[in-house]
């Protein structure tokens, strides 16, 4: 078998991780729009707290890997039945969340805009920096577990998570949205998750290439 062809299935995980994310960063923007009360104010939540889990998840994850603090597919597993269970939840807490953070939003609103604006900037935060540092740990632990050497595990995990991502967005929102609406298309992010859990539980890493 060619040597690249080896890590197959942590290229089919890092490209399902970055279509299951990607997919539900656009729905949840929407989720999160019935509590912030704006379009633009929640996919600008939602795009800064995912973007800023990401680089902290991978960072954090980078080390306990260096350090031996865990293993890759273990914290593949444990990072992406979280992000299933956060995704089969999250629309079910949206919805009660959000009367009570809206009438909270529009008292603040009415002391001070920019108290309001502020509570919407770290409701935003506070439900989308978590799932993003757990999507974000998985970067490090996919090139770690293909077995690649300095840059080329990050061309393959880089090149397949965009191409996952790309290619869920689209889908998302102009085709599963519309057929079974966002919170089905969230719960369906959160069980490409957990078919990413189980190809990681079930795959061995590979030793690290020599030829890298």
């Amino acid at each position: 078998m060619r040597r690249w062809l080896r890590p197959w299935r942590w290229i089919l995980c890092a490209l399902l991780s970055g279509g299951a994310t990607l997919a539900a960063e656009v729905m949840g923007a929407r989720l999160l729009r019935s509590m912030l009360g704006s379009t633009s104010i929640a996919q600008t939540a939602a795009v800064s707290g995912v973007l800023l889990g990401l680089g902290a998840g991978a960072h954090l994850a980078g080390r306990a890997l260096t350090r031996g603090a865990v293993t890759p597919r273990r914290l593949l597993v444990i990072a992406h039945l979280a992000l299933g269970l956060f995704a089969a939840l999250a629309p079910t807490l949206a919805y009660a969340l959000a009367a009570p953070i809206a009438r909270l939003l529009v008292g603040a609103d009415a002391a001070s805009p920019a108290l309001g604006n502020t509570l919407r900037a770290l409701v935003g935060l506070a439900t989308t920096a978590l799932p993003g540092a757990l999507a974000g740990s998985a970067f490090p632990a996919l090139v770690t577990a293909g077995g690649w050497r300095g840059g080329e595990g990050t061309a393959w995990v880089g090149a397949a998570n965009s191409l996952g991502a790309a290619a869920a967005a689209s889908l998302a929102t102009f085709v599963l949205a519309p057929a079974v609406g966002v919170s089905w298309t969230v719960r369906l992010a959160g069980l490409t998750y957990a078919a990413v859990a189980a190809v990681a539980a079930t795959s061995p890493p590979i030793p690290l290439s020599r030829n890298g």
